[in-house]
Parts: C-alpha cells; structure tokens; sequence
C-alpha cells in the first residue's frame, strides 16, 4: 500500500527512535509537544486519489475533480427543471379545459328571453 505522506528526511531518525510521532500530516515532539515537521503529499496519494475520481490514466487534477461535480450539479439543475416545465405544461393544460368547460356552462346557463 501507498504511503499518503512523505516524511521530511531529517525527522526520520527521531521517528525510528520514537522520539516523534505523525498526526496526520504533522509531526509532534513526543516529549515536547511541539510540532517539528509537516509531511507532504507523496505520489501514493495521488494515485488514491486518481483511483477514486476515475482519472487514473490522465492524472489527477483538482481542477477536473471540481469540474466533475460542478457538472453532475448543473446536470441534476437541468432534470430538476425539465421537470418543472412539464409540470408547468400539463397545469397550462388543465387551466384550458377548465376554461372551456366554464365556457360551455356559461353559454347554457344564459338566461332565454322573456315572451310574454
């Protein structure tokens, strides 16, 4: 398995003696507390991270990353609003027949006139 970090060479020694100790991507002093290293990514975590957003074979990007949930999103926006506008279509539908139909009681409801 991968590392995810890389350790700074000059702090290796005191984590083979147990001097030092990984939180994280920090190193702490054991006996001060005191924080004496920060770890960087190694190619390890790029590669995990490759792996889990697909982009094995063009390397990962966090650009791309974000591109593909940013489209994911403005593809769910347009579903939710194709949805919108059949819904708008069949109430417009509805308003038309109804309207029709008041027509129609309207006209047959009209008083005859009065012979006399």
């Amino acid at each position: 398995m991968p590392f995810l970090y890389d350790p700074p060479a000059h702090v290796l020694a005191q984590l083979a003696m147990n001097q030092a100790s990984i939180f994280g991507a920090i190193i702490k002093d054991n006996a001060t507390g005191q924080i004496i290293a920060q770890m960087q990514p190694s190619m390890g975590l790029t590669q995990v991270l490759s792996r889990l957003t697909g982009m094995a074979s063009s390397g990962f990007s966090p650009l791309a990353a974000a591109s593909l949930v940013q489209n994911e999103q403005i593809k769910q926006g347009i579903a939710q609003l194709q949805n919108g506008m059949i819904l708008m279509q069949n109430l417009h539908y509805g308003a038309l027949a109804l309207s029709g139909l008041g027509l129609g009681i309207s006209v047959a409801g009209l008083p005859r006139p009065w012979r006399g």
